[in-house]
């Protein structure tokens, strides 16, 4: 093989000038946004209210978070300075939002003191009053006169807050001294871990009810309570936030039994969702499967009636090694769901969609009947690596949505689902270690939605991540099925949808120093909101005429400049398609049958006009840019079809595949210039030619035919799983092709074999789709 070679265009530029047959999709982002600024964000939960409003709560180290005038704390608590594993600006306070059904930022404000708050827990009552459940380590935290607890501990202490409808005022603020706090959050630590003290629920009457675990020594139970003995606990505060209602523990002699999750049904029980490690964890059959232990925990939830002081049933679900309940539902009839995760190869299933450990460590969904004396399903949900539940809803037809987190590159996503948005890809990273090791792949885990219909069944599974770590902490539906997912991300081009301003990314890095030599660098994190909706029929994810998709990907995610895209647009409606054309300057011409695109203002090489689509290169000069409006001119016409504006990054990597869907059989051409196939693989330890786009600015002008080989450095190519990095011996433009196309040259790893053999290039922080593959024998 010729390094870089000839002949390439035979494998690319043949199908450059193709169309694109777009499938049709039945789900889209109505809605998406970063929640942040210049430090770690991190969303912990959420809630909605009757109206569709979205109530968020978490920690932020930023020194410019978005906090709204009039909110009720717009000053931070918190000095500059590192605590319990927050590294930025600040010390982690806690902060509470407001969003609008359209996604707008009606308040926000700060709650805490002088040292490290975190909020847990949110609800929300009828009447539009926020309630926040959290960890105070300040000694000046607010707490307001007439509360439960207004003085005690200072470490570690849980609260419980009251705000106005508005966010301006704190009606009240109580301590919940004895109930164990957060631990703290540790960049670059397991994302998706339930905390402590983040169980909550509010009743009509604006009654509170919070979970977790606690001592009896410290919290005791009160009189005629359902148990005094245990870990795991539920506690109810009058609407005042004054008097402790009650307080009950359900059972057990460990001290490791915790509550994760609370929900209430019209009648008033309390469903209570946890793990429990007691052998001796009080349970039921025929629904109890297994004991708890403290080598395998189980997952649990506990009926109680509306007083706290009988269990109407518990539930014990458990195999032979640890599960968790992380998240609990209940439905209009009184059956509850509850959702977790499992290392168990025996975990119980019963009309399971899938019945089987796919990895490690797999999400669960269950149902339990009313009357707990029946599991109505429940199946393991998940890939080949690691996931787990974190949120549930139920739909008014007992459809279950569950959103989580997910390492696996085969994720059971369904062919309806959003664009495969790099679902499982790896993110390169420095190893903490005493003096420093050089970069590895690792999974970098993405966040995930699912819908299960009333029979339990999965009907819709897809990825929702950007190019590094994404993970979901809660799951809300507003009215007429507005569904929101919240969670956090480190990605630069997590998807966002519905305005401008939802893409406003913080940049920055963050660190968690292992050592001197050996900090462990990346992206700080931001929360992210996403609405996620669903059509019948074909849909286009913008509100305006046309959209923009990365043409190797096929993902609508923002563009790069000299980046391939592909537009789609019912405007575009030549009779022909209209192929590329080569100007006197040897470049790609800007106009095609009288078409032009345009980038603020600047005239886009074609590649392809064809009925409603067109293939074009990005300019160079929307470099540097945050965003970029995109328009199309109309042959003999100078009115311009505008775009919503693209949001604009540095890179936007993907890998060219033989399937205009942006998976599967990459477009490589083994060593002796052959196409790769599976009936044609390469051998292992030979040398490839694969083709990308999305690698950045070039240096010899917008639409450039390649006519010299330019090694550019600083790119990593992984292939298999687990990841291994495999060797680039060239990475440039391929002469005789367009230079918005990148060849990589990649030394196969020997002993690497395989169909579907699947392959990422990592550039300017970002990786490519998941998805595609080579074939290696």
């Amino acid at each position: 093989m010729e390094i870089p070679g000839k002949g390439r265009c035979i494998a690319v530029a043949c199908f450059l000038a193709a169309p694109i047959l777009a499938s049709a999709q039945s789900s889209y982002l109505r809605y998406s946004t970063y929640l942040g600024g210049d430090g770690d964000d991190v969303i912990q939960a959420a809630a909605a209210d009757s109206a569709g409003n979205v109530y968020l709560t978490g920690a932020t180290t930023s020194s410019n978070f978005r906090v709204t005038a009039g909110a009720y704390q717009t000053k931070r608590g918190s000095p500059p300075g590192f605590i319990f594993g927050f590294e930025g600006p600040y010390s982690p306070n806690a902060f509470v939002a407001k969003l609008s059904p359209a996604g707008q930022l009606l308040w926000a404000t700060y709650l805490g003191g002088s040292v490290y708050e975190i909020g847990l827990g949110i609800a929300v009552d009828s009447k539009g009053a926020v309630y926040v459940l959290g960890t105070s380590y300040s000694p000046n935290f607010p707490t307001t006169p007439g509360a439960f607890e207004t003085t005690g501990q200072v470490q570690g202490r849980g609260f419980l807050a009251k705000l106005s409808g508005d966010g301006s005022t704190l009606v009240y603020c109580t301590f919940l001294n004895g109930v164990s706090a957060y631990t703290g959050y540790s960049p670059g630590g397991f994302f998706g871990s339930p905390s402590e003290t983040q169980a909550l629920a509010v009743d009509a009457a604006g009654n509170t009810y919070i979970g977790g675990i606690a001592s009896p020594a410290s919290f005791p139970a009160t009189a005629g309570a359902y148990s005094s003995t245990g870990s795991a606990f539920v506690a109810k505060i009058d609407p005042t936030g004054s008097k402790l209602l009650f307080a009950t523990y359900l059972g057990g002699s460990g001290k490791s039994d915790i509550v994760y999750g609370l929900a209430l049904d019209s009648s008033g029980n309390i469903y209570a969702a946890g793990v429990a490690a007691s052998p001796d964890f009080p349970a039921a059959a025929p629904v109890s499967h297994g004991a708890a232990s403290a080598n395998a925990p189980a997952a649990f939830l506990v009926k109680l009636n509306p007083a706290g002081s009988q269990a109407l049933y518990s539930a014990v679900l458990t195999g032979n090694s640890e599960s968790s309940a992380n998240a609990v539902a209940v439905d209009a009839q009184g059956n509850a769901y509850i959702g977790g995760s499992t290392f168990a190869t025996d975990f119980p299933t019963v009309n399971a969609f899938q019945a089987k450990l796919r990895g490690t460590q797999n999400g669960f969904v269950a149902k339990i009947n009313a009357a707990g004396t029946q599991l109505m399903y429940s199946s393991y949900l998940g890939g080949s690596s690691s996931e787990a539940v974190m949120g549930l809803a139920i739909d008014s037809a007992n459809r279950v949505y569950a959103a989580g987190a997910t390492s696996s590159p085969d994720f059971p996503v369904t062919s309806s689902a959003l664009p495969h948005r790099f679902g499982g890809a790896p993110c390169a990273v420095n190893s903490p270690a005493p003096f420093g090791l050089p970069l590895r792949p690792v999974d970098c885990g993405d966040a995930f939605v699912a819908q299960i219909d009333a029979n339990g069944g999965l009907s819709y599974a897809s990825y929702l991540s950007g190019s590094y770590t994404d993970f979901a902490v809660a799951i809300v539906l507003g009215p007429s099925g507005s569904l929101w997912i919240a969670g956090n991300t480190r990605s630069n081009d997590f998807p966002v949808a519905g305005s401008t301003v939802a893409d406003n990314r913080s940049g920055g890095t963050c660190s968690n120093a292992a050592s001197p030599s050996a900090p462990n660098s990346f992206p700080c994190t931001d929360g992210f909101v996403s609405n996620l909706a669903f059509a019948s029929g074909p849909v286009i994810p913008s509100t305006s005429a046309l959209s923009a998709f990365n043409f190797g990907s096929m993902i609508d995610q923002p563009v790069a400049p000299a980046s391939l895209v592909t537009i789609f647009g019912t405007v575009i409606a030549p009779n022909s398609p209209i192929p590329l054309q080569i100007g006197a300057d040897g470049k790609l011409t800007t106009s095609l049958g009288g078409w032009q695109v345009l980038f603020d203002g600047v005239p886009a090489p074609l590649i392809l006009v064809a009925s409603g689509q067109i293939t074009a290169i990005v300019p160079n000069e929307v470099s540097g840019k945050a965003h970029t409006t995109l328009a199309v001119q109309e042959p003999g016409s100078s009115g311009l079809r505008i775009t919503t504006t693209l949001p604009v990054n540095a890179t936007a990597p993907a890998i060219l595949t033989i399937d205009p869907s942006g998976i599967g059989q990459a477009a490589v051409l083994n060593q002796d210039d052959t196409i790769n196939s599976v009936s044609n693989p390469a051998k292992a330890g030979s040398i490839i030619s694969i083709f990308a786009t999305g690698g950045g600015a070039t240096s010899d002008g917008d639409g450039a035919i390649a006519t010299a080989a330019l090694n550019t450095p600083g790119t990593q190519f992984v292939i298999g799983y687990p990841y291994q990095f495999a060797t680039i011996l060239y990475s440039g433009p391929s002469p005789g092709t367009i230079s918005a196309v990148t060849q990589l040259n990649v030394q196969l790893p020997a002993g690497l074999t395989g169909n579907q053999v699947p392959v990422y290039w990592l550039t300017g922080g970002l990786s490519s789709q998941s998805g595609v593959t080579v074939a290696i024998r």
